[in-house]
């Protein structure tokens, strides 16, 4: 059996690691959520006349304060006379930089980055002209204007998955604690929220500090006076409502203050949802963020539960397991609907069509996700049908062995599975959906 369950775990990580190569090509531009649509002058483009002024519009409303373009000569060194950026008055999706002095005959490159007002995200590319001649090809020369790096990249998708991880095991708490266990926390449980509420601020802090770096302020103060930066203060305030409430649940161990916590956490949930990708259409922005919430709420509960269900297994008697399983149980299936029925719904929104789905960075993490959650509800479908008639007859005497050693193996193998879905979508909040 443990030959067994190594040989499907070598597989698994096998097949994880190809997987997450695959997301992982070209994912340097892929990030980008503020895409340039329009450019003057054009890319490639061979002026007879310098032009007067560099214009770009973009996907999405940007940032003026903190989005820059630059225009350097075919050596890089960057050309007098540019303005600063500044948004055209007759549509907040375009930039503009005007340029006072005429450019001389030759090659020239503009580098822009953009940070989106919705979500924060940064974009960053380059493109070449000529002025009285074609620029040749390969002749954009790039410049340091993005102050990000596949560091900062990785950094704020660890702080998300640390965030996701935390504020499933506070909610997990609060639903198996409260609920099923009606108010009481096992032994150690305590111990567990503590950590639970320190990884959730841990990442909070990683995705603060990517973010004030990929945006390029010195000091988190003037990225707090930004909207991006006041989206992340919102989260940061909740998760303090979230610190008050574990220190609650540590003085007062009752079931209100456990289903105090759980609203905390979903009140971090709702900031941070918020802040992404959820908010940003315009057209049903507030049913797409509460579906996107109700989802994330939904895997906490279902997830976040799981290591708050075998530690009761482990403290329990035998009489008390089977209805502590049964009732997880019956909570389990019910998010399992909720998660899959507002899942589907925000991938439609997010991926928009088929081609959306196979031909993007962002689908083809999708398409893993969807992999690995279907494993999730296979191991979940094997708990239901399998564990609960065991343990059932376990606590009726019928059984003499422990007969929720499987139960325990199968849920930690869910727990790990979890844990890398978590961490898959950290990486899909970082990269731009192909239907916004």
């Amino acid at each position: 059996m443990s030959l067994r369950l190594r040989s499907t775990g070598c597989v698994l990580g096998i097949a994880l690691a190809i997987c997450y190569g695959w997301i992982l090509v070209g994912a340097s531009q892929a990030a980008a959520h503020a895409d340039l649509e329009t450019t003057t002058p054009a890319c490639d483009a061979a002026l007879q006349e310098p032009p007067s002024a560099i214009v770009l519009t973009f996907s999405e409303a940007p940032d003026p304060g903190h989005s820059l373009i630059e225009v350097v000569d075919a050596s890089g060194t960057p050309v007098d006379g540019l303005s600063a950026v500044e948004v055209a008055p007759d549509d907040p999706n375009t930039l503009r930089a005007m340029l006072t002095s005429a450019l001389p005959r030759g090659t020239y490159s503009v580098n822009w980055r953009v940070v989106a007002t919705d979500d924060g995200h940064v974009s960053t590319g380059a493109y070449a002209f000529g002025v009285g001649q074609a620029p040749a090809p390969g002749a954009v020369v790039t410049t340091e204007v993005l102050h990000t790096s596949r560091r900062i990249s990785l950094a704020a998708a660890a702080g998300r998955w640390l965030l996701y991880v935390g504020l499933a095991l506070l909610t997990g708490a609060a639903a198996i604690c409260g609920l099923v266990l009606r108010g009481r926390v096992p032994a150690h449980g305590m111990a567990l929220i503590r950590w639970a509420m320190v990884v959730a601020v841990v990442g909070f802090a990683f995705s603060t500090e990517a973010e004030r770096a990929a945006i390029g302020v010195p000091r988190l103060l003037p990225l707090f006076e930004t909207h991006e930066g006041a989206l992340l203060l919102a989260q940061g305030v909740a998760l303090v409502l979230c610190a008050g409430a574990v220190v609650l649940v540590d003085l007062v161990p009752a079931r209100w203050a456990l289903l105090t916590l759980g609203a905390t956490a979903a009140l971090a949930m709702l900031a941070h949802v918020y802040a992404g990708h959820a908010h940003s259409p315009e057209d049903g922005r507030a049913l797409h963020v509460a579906t996107q919430w109700i989802h994330m709420a939904a895997v906490s509960v279902w997830i976040g539960g799981l290591p708050w269900l075998l530690m009761a297994l482990r403290q329990s008697a035998r009489e008390e397991r089977s209805r502590t399983f049964a009732a997880f149980s019956r909570l389990a299936t019910i998010t399992l609907v909720v998660v899959l029925v507002t899942g589907a719904l925000r991938a439609f929104a997010e991926v928009g069509s088929w081609d959306g789905l196979l031909d993007s960075t962002y689908g083809r993490a999708l398409l893993v996700k969807l992999a690995l959650v279907a494993g999730l509800v296979g191991l979940g479908a094997l708990q239901h049908f399998r564990s609960v008639p065991r343990v059932t007859a376990d606590a009726d005497g019928d059984v003499r062995a422990d007969a929720t050693r499987p139960l325990r193996l199968t849920a930690r193998g869910e727990l790990a599975l979890a844990a890398v879905v978590l961490a898959t979508t950290a990486v899909l909040c970082g990269l731009a959906p192909p239907g916004t």
